[in-house]
């Protein structure tokens, strides 16, 4: 009895996993940051520049990720070893601010 319910609560939690990735799916589509994307408040030689589309992440005119994920207020991808995220400022989604432990924290707006 006791396994039975652990396995149905197991399936109910995963389903409901999978209703919200959908969810967000529908209501945030990936397309949503789709273009060039450009590093505010450096010299424009030092600025670093992001593409997104369909066929992944490229820095500077380097393809660095083939794959993303985009769940609304943040956007993930692993540049060789290192995990990447940035956090979109407001629901334009033309802003977005590289997550580092370090005090500078680059800002990307959308061109």
């Amino acid at each position: 009895m006791w396994l039975s319910a652990m396995v149905a609560l197991y399936a109910l939690l995963q389903g409901m996993m999978l209703l919200n990735v959908k969810y967000q799916q529908a209501t945030h589509p990936e397309s949503l940051i789709y273009g060039s994307w450009v590093e505010q408040d450096v010299a424009p030689y030092r600025a670093d520049r992001i593409v997104i589309s369909q066929h992944g992440v490229a820095i500077d005119g380097r393809v660095v990720a083939t794959d993303f994920q985009f769940d609304g207020e943040f956007l993930t991808f692993h540049q060789g070893s290192e995990e990447r995220h940035f956090k979109f400022q407001n629901e334009n989604w033309n802003e977005m601010t590289l997550q580092t432990d370090k005090s500078y924290q680059p800002v990307f707006v959308k061109i």
